[in-house]
């Protein structure tokens, strides 16, 4: 059985500080940042800014009908300071996510192993629209390609980072706005996914 949630990202970043006695920002640092040379990677100050320039996020006004339901008014949400380290605290480049999905795929990040592990065993979330490895996501195609990566929605950001299992094409989306109840997004996204990966 497959449940998703980010309350498990959060335990295991309690598990890493606990196993290596570091805090989860230096060990992603050490271990990722470093090494990479990812220049425009790193974790926002305790008031939640962000090194300029940087991307600002938006999510649409509330209305009688429910929440993010007005689309011809949004409000910035681009500053919090309540997202930990293990989800959703980090932020990036697409060039340093370019250059994390890379590594990722050339086994220069993690061992070939621990890559198979990974994508070794996928479980069919509830809704049936993803399949889930260990931290990875399995997107569909309309052709015999599967999208490797992993897609997250902060409030006001929504960021989809995929690649083929070879590295050969790789797809990296960002939106500045919830898009959730918007269904023409959704469905541009799964075509754009389709003609990258398929075409």
């Amino acid at each position: 059985r497959h449940e998703y949630s980010n309350t498990n990202f959060l335990l295991l970043e309690m598990v890493i500080e606990k196993v290596t006695r570091q805090s989860f920002q230096t060990l992603l640092t050490a271990e990722l940042i470093t090494p990479l040379g990812l220049k425009r990677t790193g974790f926002p100050d305790r008031a939640g800014n962000l090194p300029s320039p940087h991307i600002r996020g938006y999510v649409p006004l509330d209305t009688s009908k429910g929440p993010f339901t007005n689309t011809k008014r949004s409000l910035d949400v681009t500053y919090h300071d309540y997202f930990s380290g293990g989800d959703g605290g980090l932020y990036s480049s697409i060039d340093d996510l370019a250059k994390m999905m890379e590594a990722l795929w050339a086994g220069s990040l993690i061992a070939p192993s621990q890559l198979r592990a990974m994508t070794g065993d996928l479980k069919t979330d509830h809704e049936g629209l993803y399949r889930y490895g260990l931290g990875i996501v399995a997107l569909p195609t309309r052709c015999s390609r599967t999208a490797f990566g992993h897609e997250g929605r902060d409030i006001g950001i929504f960021t989809s980072m995929l690649s083929t299992e070879d590295g050969s094409r790789q797809m990296i989306i960002v939106i500045n706005t919830a898009h959730d109840f918007i269904p023409r997004i959704d469905k541009a996204l799964a075509d754009l996914r389709d003609r990258v990966f398929c075409d």
